[in-house]
């Protein structure tokens, strides 16, 4: 990291009661890359400043960047339907499109603001709105410059690909604690994870590799400053963020053959009629697919709310004899037809 340059555009956010949390309900599952080290899987560095002004977009280009690493290990089939809406095979995105679609201020922009807009809008090839020769932060971010078919691809992308997040650690004190470090290095198996730096954080970058000396963790980090690739021990990150981006899932129409028999509500974790309840609730299109992890926490609670108040019945967010009762009635209906 070149500390000659102060390195801003972060504003702290904190997740929201309906984000997803690795470990708990998120629709993120798996190993995609065992050894947790993507230092072979970098794009090629790009820089968030001109010689006249910065972006303060660090959030997207992060974001981004974590995509890029993922997208080069997509099916080839699914990489070959995104080569023909002009995609590379870098997969080289463009940041400002991102950047002005978020919000993107001069104070810079959140996590949550930036991930979510990458999933309404999706991205597209750098090729279509590269950084161009802005000489202002005005200039660079002036929404004019968005058409109505960057917007168009950006959806097309959004009917090949599902793209996720879920937050992988928290917190204000600048210790990584044990639990943070055996979270960050579970979460890096599946994908690399945008960090929030120092504490109180006003930078983000991608962490490529974790790993340990005696005392003190050991950060490989990929940024959009000078020098690009660095490792030490002295980052304090402050939140951490994952991506998902994997081929749209194809969410099944045929109910469970079950039949609900227990009282199932918040904090039932690893259980399996919890997952079937998912299922169904999947289907209904009350809960995003994936999540039948059968933990019962705020996505499935608040899903179960949703699904009783489409039935006419008091949105508790439990699953007790009235809304069995519907559950069993209508995985009935369904095993007859």
């Amino acid at each position: 990291m070149n500390n000659n340059i102060e390195q801003t555009g972060l504003i702290i956010e904190y997740p929201k009661p309906t984000d997803y949390i690795a470990g708990k309900e998120t629709p993120i599952k798996g190993i995609k890359n065992p050894s947790g080290d993507w230092s072979d899987k970098t794009p090629k560095p790009e820089n968030q400043f001109s010689a006249t002004f910065d972006t303060l977009s660090c959030t997207t280009f992060s974001a981004l960047n974590n995509l890029e690493m993922q997208l080069k290990m997509l099916p080839e089939d699914i990489k070959v339907k995104l080569y023909g809406l002009g995609f590379d095979q870098d997969f080289n995105l463009s940041d400002k499109f991102n950047a002005i679609m978020s919000g993107t201020t001069k104070q810079g922009n959140t996590f949550g603001n930036v991930a979510e807009s990458i999933r309404k809008v999706g991205f597209i090839p750098e090729q279509d709105l590269p950084f161009g020769n802005a000489s202002t932060w005005e200039e660079y971010h002036n929404p004019a410059q968005i058409t109505e078919e960057m917007k168009a691809k950006g959806k097309k992308v959004l009917e090949i690909l599902d793209i996720f997040y879920d937050w992988v650690f928290f917190d204000q004190n600048p210790d990584f604690t044990d639990d943070q470090y055996t979270a960050t290095e579970n979460a890096l198996k599946y994908a690399p994870v945008q960090m929030g730096i120092q504490t109180p954080a006003s930078h983000a970058i991608n962490l490529i590799k974790l790993g340990k000396t005696e005392d003190k963790p050991i950060y490989k980090i990929f940024d959009h400053y000078p020098n690009y690739v660095f490792e030490g021990t002295t980052y304090y990150p402050h939140f951490g963020l994952r991506y998902s981006v994997e081929p749209k899932i194809t969410v099944q129409t045929a109910y469970p053959v079950y039949t609900f028999t227990r009282y199932l509500k918040y904090g039932l974790r690893n259980d399996s009629e919890v997952k079937v309840l998912q299922e169904v609730l999947i289907i209904e299109g009350c809960l995003a697919k994936g999540l039948n992890t059968g933990n019962f926490y705020a996505q499935t609670e608040n899903a179960v709310k949703t699904f009783q108040a489409r039935s006419g019945i008091q949105p508790t967010g439990t699953v007790g004899p009235i809304t069995r009762a519907k559950l069993n009635e209508l995985c009935s209906k369904k095993k007859l037809n």
